[in-house]
């Protein structure tokens, strides 16, 4: 299904629409370090990763410029915020030398929701409800993960950063 108002757009709402990601990462960035200080990794990392569910969403459910504009700004705040602890937990919870591994394995669902996401870009209604696929996933297992190591030693929560970290060694170990 193509989508009717993204052909006949101004020069102006093609900025908009190509810059929309941009505009809210730019005000996210501030706001993901001091949540991930203040609240751990996982809860930055659901809601963001929720964030993302809703602007896949409503990006397929556009029915207007108006609404697009505001899935693009949804997508680019969560996106942000769900990035930035996601890749903190998985590299303290990662062995030393698995951490590039692992930390480049999560960009694997940055890459599927890019080609998918860059059907919206050529008219395509559906593929950018695909780009909600990887943070779904990553909503659903973020609470099961322990909390990341240094966040509970911080918060003098010693015995709990041992207890999360021993956990995680016995899985990667087996």
């Amino acid at each position: 299904m193509i989508i009717p108002y993204l052909s006949s757009t101004k020069n102006s709402d093609d900025g908009l629409m190509l810059n929309g990601v941009i505009f809210d990462q730019i005000l996210a960035f501030p706001i993901a370090p001091w949540l991930c200080g203040h609240t751990g990794r996982r809860f930055p990392s659901f809601i963001g990763s929720l964030l993302l569910v809703i602007g896949a969403i409503l990006h397929c459910a556009a029915q207007d410029f108006a609404m697009f504009l505001v899935s693009l700004m949804i997508v680019g705040f969560g996106g942000l915020i769900a990035v930035e602890p996601w890749r903190m937990l998985v590299s303290e919870l990662g062995y030393l030398n698995h951490r590039s591994v692992l930390c480049n394995d999560s960009r694997v669902g940055d890459i599927w929701n890019l080609l998918h996401g860059s059907g919206c870009i050529m008219g395509l209604a559906h593929p950018p409800l695909l780009q909600g696929l990887f943070p779904l996933l990553q909503v659903l297992v973020v609470y099961l993960l322990p909390e990341s190591p240094r966040h509970l030693v911080r918060k003098d929560r010693h015995e709990d950063a041992r207890k999360g970290y021993e956990d995680v060694r016995k899985v990667l170990v087996k």
